[in-house]
């Protein structure tokens, strides 16, 4: 008999209460890892006007290059978010914790619904909510992707399983809700086939292959709208192009199904969790043991779930949930073998087999003396408090960037990637030491891509560790040279050129900035070749991030600047030289006018400077730039007032930059308006900013009453 509703309600209050004690924590996190590029440093999702354009145009994803990903609806809630919270991390969790709960729920109802247990319905929801395995979805803003759609395919799933006549409103629905799915994350799809093998499962009667079918025509029919709206919109990229990282598909298919198996075992024993798995092993031959040992683990969940199929149609629905859910992150090459956040969704599938396990032992039960229910009760109490405080400890790892890339040091101390970016956090603190530390991961390990290698050297540069800065852009060059994952090294060759000019080797430095602008001479040819609007290489800031001949004239122009700094004496008539015929073919090209002014700069004629730059940015697609060098430019000719006008102007247009606030900070501070500066400050700080220059003003600022007195 199904309990009556309040005993009902009464259980899934006590499941969402300990769900949001145990995820609490995480509402005190920051915004780490690619947060800032997804939310912090995207001006797409600051603007609720651009909406229309996050389902056509994919550069609204992120603020820097992303590869071939359509997702709309997750770009959406960030702008929703951001209306209510502006840059408050605080909100952005407290949204992943509301739906995660909301799935929580739906996982309740479904098993519920299914089984007509109301103790099947509250160990489902449990299981989903207090185990720490999925947790990484709702901790990591930057995965909101999962946890948005998986509350969206369990009422879908809710719909679809309800009793009664289909009708053309329950159909609207579901499509409507698996449509919204999908928007948000593609292994969604997999929800099709998902419910249809619920539907097989669950149907006894004869024809259950036709009704099936019928009944799976909304999804399928929504997956086909999306998939048309995803191609439209990426175009060729929408193809993708997937390189497998452990060589032939073959090996990189049991890479992936090691993963999978590995994942099963953390179901049981969630640890150690991680926020970087870069350093799972991958198989990397046919004969390797650990394949054929993870082909026997998923072929026992495969084998355990036609066995049940009869007897507990829906405990063997979940298992098969489970699988399909994690099908497209296995059959398809990814960078990156195995992701806690992926489990979100599949995890649903675990919660509902192991809720028709207690729903099918209920006979047993009723069975046992009062002394033993006491001691099963007891046993799950136990198990749900060791749960409950694995994701309660799991929230510490996300609080910060710091402790994100630490714990995953502590998991698994070979993690390349993970020692990298800790070196960069300590870099933007100041910490050179740790940061030299870290970063010599760089000079021992595979190869990495050109961004992480310029990255690496600049933020050694900024804490004076030129020596370990120029090993690491070296090697990358080298390896750049090779087959393999190593991007355009054309970042670097400018890289290495301006290393060898800082620390004084004028005579290498030389060369090198020319054999940079023979490449950029020669590349006409391949980058017309390229996709429209693809990335040419990955830029350092100042340089341009646009592939074609529009952004070749301004970058020779910049080399140009960037060797007239080492005062070779024929640089500066030659940069000029690029920049004038950079500015007759592209007026309104920012990089241009960026470059000439830096020019008239470096000949001491900076009023010309400023007038090159005018009052900012003049066309559709530039960006602050402009305002910060005419900022810079105005401090040096001693006109304070002309360049807070600038950045007063740059902060109208753009106020969630903390890079500008700290300016704005630095300005007020020079110009004894230290109220102001107290008031930037701050305000560079709640947008993230964790500079070592910041916290000198910071002291600065501290310590000017007392000067004063």
């Amino acid at each position: 008999m199904v309990p009556h509703p309040p005993r009902a309600l009464l259980g899934l209050g006590l499941v969402l209460t300990a769900t949001f004690a145990s995820y609490a924590p995480g509402l005190a996190g920051r915004f780490v890892y690619d947060d800032h590029h997804f939310v912090v440093g995207n001006d797409a999702v600051k603007d609720l006007r651009l909406l229309p354009r996050y389902f056509h145009d994919p550069s609204t994803i992120s603020g820097e290059r992303w590869g071939p990903i359509y997702r709309p609806l997750r770009t959406v809630s960030y702008a929703a978010d951001h209306a209510a919270w502006r840059l408050d991390p605080f909100g952005y969790h407290l949204t992943s914790l509301l739906l995660h709960l909301a799935s929580v729920c739906a996982v309740f109802a479904l098993a519920r619904r299914l089984t007509g247990s109301h103790a099947a319905a509250v160990v489902a929801g449990a299981f989903l909510g207090l185990h720490p395995l999925p947790s990484e979805a709702v901790f990591w803003i930057g995965a909101r992707s999962d946890i948005l759609a998986a509350p969206l395919v369990l009422a879908a799933a809710l719909l679809h399983v309800a009793p009664g006549r289909r009708t053309w409103p329950r159909a609207g629905g579901e499509f409507t809700l698996l449509a919204a799915a999908f928007l948000a994350k593609e292994t969604a799809f997999a929800a099709v086939p998902a419910l249809a093998l619920l539907d097989f499962l669950r149907d006894r009667n004869p024809g259950r292959w036709g009704r099936t079918l019928t009944r799976a025509a909304p999804g399928a029919a929504a997956a086909l709208g999306v998939a048309a709206l995803r191609q439209a919109a990426l175009g060729e990229l929408g193809v993708g192009t997937f390189v497998p990282v452990t060589g032939p598909y073959g090996t990189a298919l049991l890479s992936a199904l090691r993963a999978r198996a590995y994942e099963v075992g953390l179901a049981f024993r969630p640890w150690p969790l991680s926020g970087s798995h870069e350093g799972f092993p991958p198989v990397r031959e046919l004969g390797d043991p650990t394949a054929a040992l993870s082909l026997v683990v998923l072929m026992a969940l495969v084998w355990l779930a036609w066995r049940v199929r009869r007897a507990a149609p829906v405990a063997a629905a979940g298992i098969g949930w489970y699988l399909l859910f994690l099908a497209p992150t296995t059959v398809v090459p990814l960078n990156i073998l195995l992701g806690e956040r992926w489990l979100h969704l599949p995890f649903a599938g675990i919660a509902l087999a192991v809720g028709t396990g207690v729903a099918a032992s209920r006979g047993a039960w009723e069975r046992l003396p009062r002394a033993g229910r006491l001691g099963l009760v007891a046993c799950g109490a136990g198990l749900a408090l060791l749960a409950a405080g694995g994701t309660f400890r799991r929230a510490g790892a996300w609080a910060t960037p710091e402790a994100l890339w630490e714990g995953a040091l502590r998991s698994d101390p070979e993690n390349r990637a993970a020692r990298i970016y800790l070196g960069w956090e300590h870099a933007k603190a100041g910490r050179s030491a740790r940061a030299q530390e870290c970063l010599e991961a760089h000079l021992d390990g595979p190869p990495t891509s050109a961004a992480t290698a310029w990255k690496s050297a600049t933020a050694l540069r900024a804490v004076r560790g030129l020596p370990l800065a120029l090993r690491i852009v070296e090697r990358g060059i080298a390896e750049a040279r090779m087959p393999g994952p190593v991007e355009d090294p054309f970042v670097l060759v400018v890289a290495l050129a301006t290393l060898y000019r800082d620390s004084g080797d004028l005579a290498r430095a030389e060369p090198i900035f020319e054999r940079a602008l023979r490449d950029l001479d020669a590349s006409g040819a391949s980058v017309e070749r390229r996709r429209e609007g693809e990335v040419f290489y990955f830029p350092p800031p100042g340089y341009p991030r646009r592939g074609g001949a529009e952004s070749r004239g301004p970058a020779r122009a910049l080399v140009w600047l960037e060797r007239g700094k080492g005062r070779f004496p024929a640089d500066l008539p030659g940069a000029a030289e690029a920049v004038r015929a950079a500015l007759a073919e592209w007026p309104e090209s920012e990089m241009a006018r960026i470059a000439a002014a830096r020019i008239s700069e470096a000949t001491g004629d900076l009023e010309r400077a400023l007038r090159v730059l005018g009052e900012g940015p003049s066309g559709a697609g530039e960006t602050e730039d402009t305002y910060r060098v005419a900022a810079d430019l105005a401090v040096a000719v001693g006109d304070l007032r002309r360049a807070g006008g600038a950045l007063a102007a740059a902060l109208s247009r753009w106020p969630y930059d903390p890079d500008l606030w700290a300016r704005a900070a630095a300005l007020s501070a020079d110009s004894g308006d230290r109220r102001e500066a107290t008031r930037c400050l701050a305000r560079a700080r709640d947008l993230g900013s964790t500079s070592a220059a910041l916290e000198t003003l910071a002291r600065r600022l501290r310590d000017a009453p007392e000067r004063g007195r």
